[in-house]
Order: structure tokens, then sequence, then C-alpha cells
């Protein structure tokens, strides 16, 4: 580990699924993992071309990345998924960066294994205090991120952390 959160027993807690979304950040609706890109601080325009100057294309500089995942029980695969997300993160330029893991109410024990990662300064837990339902625990995850990116994305390893870098460089490629 990286380093240690100031009082790692510490857990956000919120009983409202419903929390304020930052204005600066852009939401695409997509099925698998989702690409969050702040407006501010970008390097070139918004847009599907990579950015370029002359006949040279631009690439962004490499940014702080944030990735929010909701979980509900899902015991089975946490640690793996936080293991192979922290893997990927630590090999990205542009740190330091963040994992969100929210909570949605779960009733297996997958609230004690994000407590046993809570001390790690990468990682943030917030644990809703009952099931609020998917789309109200990433609203809650995307509240939360400090990155200039932020990719959301489900923790049951359907879609592998290992896709982080791919969007990445496509975002640094120009792409939103």
């Amino acid at each position: 580990m990286r380093g240690q959160n100031p009082s790692p027993d510490v857990v956000q807690e919120t009983d409202s699924p419903t929390l304020q979304l930052p204005n600066e950040l852009a939401i695409g609706i997509f099925q698998g993992p989702m690409l969050l890109c702040r407006r501010v601080n970008l390097i070139s325009p918004v847009g599907c071309e990579s950015p370029t100057f002359g006949d040279a294309v631009v690439k962004r500089e490499a940014p702080r990345i944030s990735v929010g995942a909701p979980l509900y029980n899902e015991e089975e695969s946490a640690a793996e998924f936080i293991r192979r997300v922290l893997t990927v993160l630590d090999t990205m330029p542009g740190g330091p960066h963040q994992l969100v893991l929210v909570d949605d109410g779960s009733t297996d024990g997958t609230l004690e294994i994000l407590r046993d990662h809570a001390s790690d300064t990468r990682v943030r837990v917030v644990a809703l205090s009952r099931n609020f339902g998917h789309q109200a625990a990433l609203t809650a995850a995307v509240d939360f991120l400090e990155g200039e990116v932020g990719v959301l994305m489900d923790a049951d390893l359907q879609d592998t952390p290992e896709t982080i870098a791919t969007f990445v460089d496509h975002y640094r490629d120009g792409f939103d």
C-alpha cells in the first residue's frame, strides 16, 4: 500500500441516494464502463477527432483518474476487483489515482472487504445505509470522484479493469 488514511476505520455513510452531481462532469449513458471527463482543465477542444496543431496530433496530459464502482453483494469478486483496479492504476501516469467503492446496502460480507481496503489512501469507501439501487450507488460514486477523469464500472468483473487504460488512452488522444 502506498499510504494510510488517517482514520482507516472511518467509512462515509449516508441515508440519501440523492447526491449533487458536479456541474463540470460530462456524463453519457453506456453499457459497460463509462468514462467521465471534467470539462475544466482540458488541453484541447472536446470532440470526436484527435486534437491537432498543424500536422501534429496533440496528446492530452496524463490525467488524475478516479474509478467509481457500486457494489451490492459482491463478496466473491470485491477483493479481486480492488486488486486489479489498483494494479492498473499503479501502472498509469498522472496520479495519484483514486478508487471509490460504494456499498449499496449489501447483506453479505462485501462491506467488510471494502473496510479492509479503506486504510489505503487510494481507496475511498462509501456505505449506503440500505439498498437504494444501482443508479443511486453510481450517483454516490460520482459525488466522491476527485480526478480529472472518472471511470464508472461494476465490480462483478464482467468488464475487466484492464480496459481502464484503453479508455484513458483514447481520452488522451482527444476522444470523449
